[in-house]
């Protein structure tokens, strides 16, 4: 399987077939490399995931980077640019020796595994084989791309031969890293509770503690424990599994397939008049949301405005309204800066065929810091 058609298999899925549930999924994917201390305390030491004036900002631009190269093609000038962003912010933690290369690792392996799991579990059918083959062949390309060193997997000599003995087997590295390091400290609940609140963004207050139980009941124990959450009495466990069996069924036996027409693309296809791009839904703080009518006017709107939250265009500089440029996204500190080192990962990545298999090479054992 080709890059290019792991990549357009697994955009059906994101757009069409599964838009909610791929969307929360890497939602809990992020959520769940908050167990990990090394990761959680350098997340309080750059105050991005613990500071309430920081931490939107800094959820939605790695949601940004990630549909950037998952809802544009291999060959686009847009996936190259995300990733090499991407690589350029991490570089920047990884030369002051704050990021773990096997951090990095169990966070690609969480991007790749989640997805699929919450997919099987949950969704009105579950993946084929083509369709998780293409899942695990197209995150094994991301971490080609950003040089991620796979030796730490033990990899046999010859390698892998497709995305499902991958996915296998970044599957068993991914659980044993946890069983080593997910363990409670203080910071995992801090980076949690944050990122818990924007979970819960249109929840009213009167409602956050049901909220919270509920979110805990999705999660689990080891999870749970690392961050030092409460496990929430049986019912939330009973509410949680009886929503999504409904959910199940209805859309299994009442509902239409998605027309090409209702993709769920988050991203606008073209840039604006300011020479951006911006988002087209919101789950949290409106960043990079187009201030119109619609957007301040809709049903959405009126319910964010009874529970006193921000409506687009309310703070246009803090939430960007005019959009966002993919070689600006991260921290304002980063904003102009390394403009040599992505021309340089975009210029590896152009000169690699997207219209090849990414395990025809055999294992990736590439040093996994980004060159500057």
């Amino acid at each position: 399987m080709t890059l290019d058609d792991a990549s357009a298999i697994q955009c059906e899925l994101v757009e069409l077939e599964f838009p909610m549930m791929f969307l929360k999924a890497l939602e809990f994917a992020l959520f769940k490399t908050y167990g990990i201390p090394t990761i959680s305390r350098l997340l309080v030491q750059t105050k991005e995931l613990t500071d309430p004036a920081l931490v939107p900002k800094r959820y939605v631009d790695t949601t940004v980077l990630i549909r950037e190269f998952c809802e544009n093609p291999p060959s686009s000038e847009r996936y190259r640019e995300a990733i090499a962003r991407m690589n350029y912010i991490h570089s920047v933690y990884q030369q002051a020796g704050k990021i773990k290369d096997d951090d990095l690792l169990y966070t690609l392996s969480l991007f790749a595994l989640e997805p699929a799991k919450w997919i099987n579990k949950y969704e009105w059918r579950a993946l084929t084989s083509v369709e998780e083959c293409a899942i695990g062949t197209f995150w094994k390309s991301i971490g080609d791309a950003m040089l991620l060193d796979y030796r730490s997997m033990k990899p046999s000599e010859k390698g892998w031969i497709d995305g499902l003995g991958w996915l296998d087997d970044i599957r068993t590295w991914s659980q044993n890293y946890e069983e080593r390091h997910m363990v409670p400290a203080s910071d995992n609940k801090k980076v949690a509770d944050e990122t818990v609140a924007l979970l819960l963004w249109f929840v009213p207050k009167w409602l956050q503690h049901i909220g919270r139980c509920a979110v805990s009941a999705l999660i689990d124990d080891r999870l749970r424990e690392a961050i030092m959450y409460e496990r929430p009495s049986i019912g939330y466990f009973v509410l949680m599994r009886t929503f999504f069996l409904i959910r199940k069924a209805i859309l299994r036996y009442a509902m239409l397939p998605r027309l090409s027409s209702q993709r769920a693309r988050r991203l606008s296809d073209k840039l604006n008049e300011h020479g951006r791009y911006h988002l087209k839904a919101y789950d949290n703080a409106p960043l990079y949301i187009r201030a119109t009518l619609w957007e301040r006017w809709s049903l959405q709107a009126w319910m964010l405005w009874l529970l006193g939250r921000p409506l687009p265009g309310d703070a246009e500089r803090k939430h960007h309204s005019q959009g966002y440029k993919i070689g600006e996204i991260g921290p304002e500190r980063m904003i102009g800066k390394g403009a040599q080192t992505m021309n340089e990962t975009k210029a590896r990545l152009e000169a690699q065929a997207s219209g090849t298999c990414p395990f025809s090479m055999g294992v990736t054992t590439s040093v996994s810091s980004v060159p500057t």
